[in-house]
């Protein structure tokens, strides 16, 4: 998936994407029900691209229930939580790995299944 595969699912999930120097890597962050992508300008393209879709995975996570949180480098962040979000970044890198056939198949499919 391309960046701007990546700028275009966060409009259409009208996740609010910032470049910024102003962190380290990125976080994500829900404030009254406003989703917020930070990422920084200071790391290379591919790695921004894979700290932007682990971030994208914190918000999935936090999809249906829509709380205030919030994920800061001084944070101890959830283990678990975190190895998710690496592991779909990184299937959302490569997709071609497991048969997804389209940019946004695997997150529209994951959207769409309610968790209960």
């Amino acid at each position: 998936m391309t960046g701007t595969d990546f700028v275009s699912l966060c409009d259409a999930c009208n996740v609010t994407l910032k470049i910024t120097s102003q962190v380290a890597r990125g976080f994500y962050y829900c404030v009254n029900g406003r989703h917020y992508i930070a990422l920084s300008s200071k790391l290379s393209p591919s790695k921004r691209s894979f700290v932007g879709w682990h971030e994208f995975a914190h918000f999935l996570q936090n999809y249906y229930e829509r709380k205030t949180i919030a994920a800061f480098s001084s944070v101890l962040p959830d283990k678990s939580s975190e190895k998710l979000a690496d592991v779909f970044a990184m299937i959302a890198l490569r997709p071609d790995q497991i048969k997804i056939t389209g940019p946004v198949d695997f997150v529209r499919m994951l959207m769409e299944t309610d968790p209960d």
